[in-house]
């Protein structure tokens, strides 16, 4: 046994050396500061331990992954009478469920109880997450059962290579589960053709012809990145209250819109602790029919968990004891960031990003700007030596290649 005293500061040694993720100097990959609110609200949850398995044991703070959950629905643009999310492990977690829903929505719940046995199909870009991996291996689909489609020079989904594969598909009587459109990629911010796509669904599918909803694909949105975008929904872009620059202003509105077609999707993934500024891991999986989402994932409960409250998420959740910490700090955040706090900070990044190209890279004749054209978060450049210098070293070629390698991280 040792004192309290003394194995906090053991712990605290433990982040001698680790980066702070706060610092200005610091450029990691999508990894915000956390605000205030949301890392109170979470570490409340370490004291008192909720479990979102049901109402009992999370008592009101079940509350806070409902509202959240109707918040998001309100900005996607679904009836938030019908739309539901549940909080889960990162956007892989969102991932998962994804596949899992399109799986047993397409195959029928016979794959639920008889394991799947038909090779469905997972379309996905080439930029999609390398997650569709994991999904359709721990899904036991196989990762030979997703494919790639390509992409055009803006990083999105080519259309009409997506489009000659559902239908060849389609016309093969092979089941396609889901159809993966990653709604903002990390780098380029590239934005799949939902709309485009739910058309293309909606022909060859139609929902007369499939009303259960076997044999259709579902559409899931990786929104991970590009989700806050959608909190300049009812933002008044002439009037610009926020006074952003114009060139700012054009990126911010080609942003919105392009993320708000995401209404179009079946279920939605969004990270808190990404673009949302929210603590270590935050993320939700959206769906837009809660009901039969619960429907198509319930199992029977234990002798021992009863339906004794009106919200019993541990009967269809691939997580069976969920910490409170996730949903009460992206709870947290809404209410205290509101819509002017994610327009603000959101807004105040394309400031500085413009700064950096503008001043930064285009005054200065070794660098040279590689996403110029990109609207994102993202500013990728690369550094070349002056004509002229000498030979470098190895030891000075090695630390340009690290710290061009830091620059596109």
């Amino acid at each position: 046994m040792a004192p309290v005293s003394q194995v906090l500061q053991q712990a605290a040694d433990l982040f001698k050396g680790m980066p702070n993720w706060n610092h200005p100097l610091v450029m990691a990959n999508v990894i915000p500061p956390a605000n205030t609110a949301a890392i109170v609200a979470a570490m409340m949850t370490q004291v008192f331990s909720p479990n979102i398995i049901e109402g009992e044991y999370a008592w009101d703070v079940e509350r806070t992954e409902m509202e959240t959950s109707a918040i998001l629905a309100d900005l996607i643009g679904w009836d938030t009478n019908k739309a539901g999310g549940l909080f889960t492990f990162g956007g892989s977690g969102c991932y998962f469920y994804g596949i899992k829903y399109a799986l047993t929505s397409c195959l029928g719940m016979d794959s639920r109880c008889n394991g799947i046995r038909t090779d469905a199909k997972v379309l996905v870009s080439q930029q999609g997450h390398y997650c569709k991996m994991n999904s359709t291996d721990w899904t036991g689909l196989g990762m030979e059962n997703f494919i790639d489609i390509d992409t055009d020079e803006t990083n999105a989904m080519d259309f009409e290579h997506l489009e000659s594969v559902v239908r060849e598909l389609h016309a093969a009587g092979t089941p396609i589960a889901a159809i993966v459109c990653t709604m903002g990629t990390t780098d380029a911010f590239a934005v799949d053709p939902i709309e485009e796509i739910r058309k293309l669904v909606d022909e060859l599918y139609p929902l007369e012809n499939h009303p259960d909803g076997v044999g259709r694909p579902l559409i899931y949105a990786d929104a991970v990145i590009g989700w806050s975008w959608l909190t300049f929904k009812g933002y008044e872009f002439e009037a610009n209250p926020l006074g952003f620059a114009p060139k700012v202003l054009a990126d911010i509105e080609k942003n919105y819109n392009a993320i708000s077609k995401v209404v179009h999707a079946d279920a939605i993934g969004c990270d808190f602790h990404k673009t949302g500024w929210s603590t270590y891991n935050c993320s939700v999986v959206m769906v837009r029919d809660l009901h039969r989402f619960q429907e198509l994932l319930s199992r029977p409960g234990s002798a021992y968990l009863q339906a004794r409250t009106c919200y019993n998420p541990g009967l269809y959740t691939l997580e069976v004891s969920r910490s409170g910490s996730y949903s009460m700090a992206a709870w947290a955040t809404l209410k205290f960031m509101g819509y002017n706090g994610f327009r603000s900070i959101l807004g105040g990044i394309l400031e500085l990003q413009h700064y950096l190209r503008d001043q930064v890279i285009k005054n200065e004749p070794t660098v040279v700007c590689v996403n110029e054209e990109d609207s994102g978060f993202v500013t990728l450049f690369r550094v070349y030596q002056k004509f002229g210098f000498k030979a470098p070293s190895f030891e000075d070629g090695f630390l340009t290649n690290l710290i061009f390698i830091q620059y596109l991280l």
